[in-house]
């Protein structure tokens, strides 16, 4: 069991070192926080123990994009820090006010749904171990040659500014991987909105 933790320690690690190289970061400052998100007051950059900021360009339309988002129980097949995805109360895709279980950061957590205008912004509550809740957004800005995507995320609670370069680099990936899997159909529309 150890060798195998560390074999895929070693892998991530090699995952995370390309896919910092492949995404556009502008900051891991709460002063670069972008203007589409309406951040809750109780998760405001400004107070967050670990607040982290990725874009990139993707070379599809929103609505791909938008596609691999929603259809959260799939993550696991593009995004390595997920896995047992279970949407709980909508069916199989992502809407306003749906909650969601999954295992991230070796532990399971609960999500739900606060914001969902299709094709351009999603963001989730997070409660779960060692955190005192996380509020995660995603956002979608149509540029010439594809699509801006945004990812913020404020995490608040006691003792986590000792993990906070592992969060950092583990959104960093699901930002990279999700620019892959949309680029590899860069057409692909949502089956449901």
């Amino acid at each position: 069991i150890q060798f195998a933790s560390r074999r895929l320690g070693t892998a991530l690690t090699a995952i995370i070192g390309l896919s910092i190289f492949m995404s556009r970061v502008d900051a891991d400052n709460p002063a670069q926080t972008s203007t589409e998100v309406q951040w809750p007051t109780c998760y405001s950059p400004k107070n967050a123990d670990i607040y982290s900021h990725n874009e990139v360009v993707i070379h599809a339309n929103p609505s791909t994009i938008w596609h691999y988002l929603v259809a959260a129980e799939q993550w696991p097949s593009w995004y390595p820090n997920s896995h047992n995805v279970k949407i709980l109360n909508s069916g199989h895709i992502l809407g306003r006010d749906s909650k969601f279980t999954w295992n991230t950061f070796g532990a399971l957590y609960e999500s739900t749904v606060a914001e969902c205008v299709p094709n351009e912004r999603l963001a989730w509550f997070t409660q779960g171990p060692g955190i005192r809740g996380a509020y995660h957004t995603w956002s979608l800005i149509p540029v010439a040659d594809g699509c801006r995507v945004v990812s913020e995320k404020v995490d608040v609670g006691p003792n986590l500014s000792t993990g906070s370069d592992s969060v950092r680099q583990l959104l960093r990936l699901w930002v990279n991987r999700l620019k892959a899997v949309s680029e590899s159909q860069p057409n692909l529309r949502a089956s449901s909105q």
